[in-house]
């Protein structure tokens, strides 16, 4: 069995050292503040691979730099001095040692690095941690690479847009919003802290409509409502819900809800059209740059929120294609969203791999 030993007697948390934006000159080496990158300087602090720990702010957050890097003041560091930890080994240790649980600063919140140095955790032998540093290393490359590639299909609805549509738009006869909606509601008040049982109606919020205009069901919460509410405030597959008030960034996004019927927040508004325009259709065009002009033109508030009405947003408007382009459009959507629900699900598994080893790995069963 593996011995015990405290994280102070394996390695040490170095203090990083302070580098104003002002006095970064650029080039090739990376500057670490607490929760990652935050620019880059032509020299370096460390002289090889290092980890990077938050120490002041976002305290506790563990980075990998491959390479030389430099480190801020609010950061602390271990490098390869000690020849007891295999520093790859040590970057995937750490996260898991609850270093993020050790605050007491009273104001900003800190890691005290002697409160660090007393977790316990089990030390394999140098060959053995290099083993399992090599195994998670590669399941890491391949969330990573999962990641991006998931990044890509998220951007293929724009290009899809474009060249469907491309610069065709004065081909086409223009019409306001208002004379292609064919309903329109805005959705159900309910306290912030509301919070109906596992079986209450699933509810969308504004946030839940991501910053790409993607309907995100892992942000629905439940709550409560009557039959009546039911009946009449419920998105269904296909319908547009569009965010009438907001921040002045956010307000006027919009999401084409897909899958069973869920309520929705009052700050957010149903649409559904007339046959001669798709939901699809109608979203895209609202995000693109055309689109996105026309709604900042319409958008009035104060300083911290912002709205949308409905008489502005019907006075919007939009260039009408063929409904059947409109159709093979929706089409195409629909199998990057197949795709896409596919690789998150992969990315799902990944990640849920990556807990298993490491928890295997840490306790000597891998």
């Amino acid at each position: 069995m593996w011995p015990t030993v405290s994280l102070g007697d394996i390695c040490e948390f170095k203090y990083g050292k302070a580098l104003p934006a002002k006095d970064r000159t650029g080039g090739p080496i990376v500057v670490y503040g607490s929760n990652g990158p935050v620019g880059i300087h032509s020299s370096a602090l460390t002289g090889g691979p290092t980890i990077v720990i938050g120490r002041k702010g976002s305290f506790g957050e563990v980075r990998w730099s491959p390479g030389p890097c430099w480190p801020i003041d609010t950061t602390y560091f271990v490098d390869g001095a000690s020849p007891k930890v295999d520093l790859s080994w040590l970057a995937h240790r750490l996260p898991a040692l609850g270093l993020k649980n050790l605050n007491r600063a009273a104001a900003i919140p800190g890691l005290n690095r002697e409160d660090a140095y007393r977790l316990q955790l089990l030390l394999p032998p140098l060959d053995e941690q290099r083993r399992i540093a090599a195994i998670l290393d590669c399941v890491d490359g391949l969330a990573e690479h999962a990641a991006a590639s998931t990044a890509i299909v998220a951007g293929m609805g724009r290009a899809i847009y474009r060249q469907t549509f491309g610069e065709r738009h004065t081909e086409w006869p223009m019409r306001t919003l208002g004379d292609l909606i064919a309903d329109s509601r805005l959705g159900l008040v309910r306290p912030a802290s509301a919070q109906g049982s596992e079986l209450a109606h699933a509810y969308i919020k504004m946030d839940a409509i991501s910053g790409d205009g993607t309907i995100l069901p892992e942000k629905f919460t439940r709550v409560d409502a009557s039959p009546a509410e039911c009946a009449t405030t419920s998105a269904h597959d296909g319908d547009m819900l569009f965010n009438t008030r907001n921040t002045r960034e956010l307000v006027g996004k919009s999401g084409v809800h897909r899958g069973r019927a869920a309520l929705y927040n009052n700050n957010l508004m149903r649409l559904r059209f007339k046959d001669e325009v798709v939901a699809d259709y109608v979203h895209a065009y609202l995000w693109s740059p055309a689109g996105v002009r026309q709604l900042d033109a319409r958008k009035a508030g104060t300083t911290s929120v912002f709205a949308i009405y409905a008489k502005a947003l019907a006075t919007l408007e939009i260039p009408v294609p063929p409904r059947g382009l409109q159709d093979q459009f929706s089409r195409a959507l629909a199998a990057v969203a197949r795709t896409r629900a596919d690789m998150n699900g992969r990315a799902a598994q990944l990640a849920k791999l990556h807990v298993s080893l490491q928890a295997r790995a840490f306790s000597g069963q891998l």
